[in-house]
């Protein structure tokens, strides 16, 4: 059976003691994936199912690995290997974790042909630390830049409406004209941007016509 990326998030949250570490181990995986990421050679090579997985093994232990950070998981339980019970052959066992889970998991991925996974891997983990400590993703969109003053008026606002945690990005996008826009979760909250309110106006004069 083909494990997906949700069930990989949930097999690296219990590996983690607690949420900062899941958290920190987040952020190493992320750093890894950036790597991977960044050359299209790399890529191919472990997304090729015409090389062996221990050719792929061995690259990623004398190559990849070095660019790893350092181990930061805090301790924890060892990364279960998703293949445990399957009868399915193994290259060199167990994925080991040596405090490094974020080592274990590619080694994982790399055995099941799955790294391709990994970019999915990290969003579904973020889901699950951020509903730990309930922590909020919120996007603000405005034409213009705002001070520093009212991010933290419209941060402080946000958190007591949502009772969460808030981690905010802005964004600055002068097709907007005006105005501002919230998305918390993937989700647009308040738009109260002139484009906005265009986009309004034009539905409704369609809706007339």
């Amino acid at each position: 059976m083909t494990r997906t990326a949700a069930q990989y998030a949930e097999a690296l949250r219990a590996a983690s003691k607690d949420t900062a570490a899941y958290r920190k181990t987040i952020a190493d995986l992320s750093s890894a994936a950036a790597h991977l990421n960044a050359d299209a050679d790399v890529r191919a090579f472990f997304a090729n199912r015409a090389i062996p997985v221990a050719e792929q093994g061995r690259v990623f232990n004398t190559a990849l690995r070095e660019t790893l950070p350092p181990s930061s998981s805090g301790g924890g339980r060892a990364l279960p290997d998703p293949r445990e019970g399957r009868g399915e052959g193994r290259t060199g066992g167990t994925a080991p974790c040596d405090n490094n889970h974020v080592s274990a998991l590619l080694r994982v991925l790399i055995a099941n042909r799955q790294i391709a996974l990994l970019d999915q891997i990290i969003v579904s983990a973020g889901r699950i630390a951020d509903a730990e400590d309930r922590t909020a993703r919120v996007r603000v969109m405005t034409a213009v830049p705002l001070s520093e003053r009212l991010r933290t008026r419209l941060e402080s606002v946000i958190a007591a409406t949502t009772g969460r945690r808030i981690a905010a990005v802005y964004e600055e996008l002068p097709s907007l004209i005006g105005g501002i826009r919230i998305v918390i979760d993937g989700v647009t909250e308040w738009d109260a941007t002139v484009a906005g309110r265009f986009e309004r106006l034009h539905q409704r004069i369609r809706s007339t016509v």
